[in-house]
């Protein structure tokens, strides 16, 4: 397993949504349950930016991973966790300087 290394040049936003099994009778009764061991949905959308060459590296590792392979990452205040990303853009600034725009999400394996 690799790690990603990079720091991101702005705060991230965690986004998190609960999995959730729900089922609804008449009158409005409703009843809701956890799906599975790990409920919580999170994921980070992150922004690097730098030199046109650090976020081609950048990008060659994430198309290496290719949305499948997991790999680990420490958000800042927080341990090491296992992260997918399957989601990012690269909008060239200029010849000199890039950014890179991601979605990380947190996987349990």
């Amino acid at each position: 397993m690799s790690e990603f290394t990079w720091l991101p040049t702005s705060n991230p936003v965690i986004n998190k949504k609960p999995r959730v099994l729900t089922v609804s009778f008449g009158d409005g009764y409703e009843q809701r349950v956890g799906d599975g061991i790990n409920t919580i949905n999170t994921d980070w959308n992150l922004t690097f930016k730098g030199t046109l060459a650090e976020i081609q590296e950048i990008d060659a590792f994430l198309t290496s991973k290719a949305g499948v392979t997991s790999f680990t990452w420490t958000p800042f205040g927080f341990s090491e966790i296992k992260v997918v990303c399957d989601d990012w853009s690269q909008p060239v600034i200029s010849a000199n300087s890039s950014t890179i725009t991601t979605k990380f999400r947190r996987v349990f394996e």
